[in-house]
């Protein structure tokens, strides 16, 4: 599985780098005020797909989330 982070205005890891929970990644951008800042997080099945400038309906290998996601999630106490 390869995950992608974008509309990041500053990374901190490099690729193949573990992380630990907690961690700061990076901070959020805006797109040179193009956008409200925001980031989109992908999960995908096919390491190194090319990234673009939306998805042009092109989701073949991508994997939904949610699940991971959920599974992961500190529980607040």
């Amino acid at each position: 599985i390869e995950s992608l982070y974008a509309h990041v205005n500053s990374s901190w890891v490099r690729p193949g780098r573990r992380m630990k929970r907690g961690q700061i990644i990076g901070t959020i951008g805006d797109a040179g005020g193009k956008y409200h800042a925001h980031l989109h997080f992908e999960m995908r099945k096919r390491p190194g797909k090319k990234v673009t400038s939306g998805y042009k309906g092109d989701t073949l290998g991508f994997v939904d989330p949610t699940q991971f996601i959920e599974a992961h999630r500190p529980i607040n106490p």
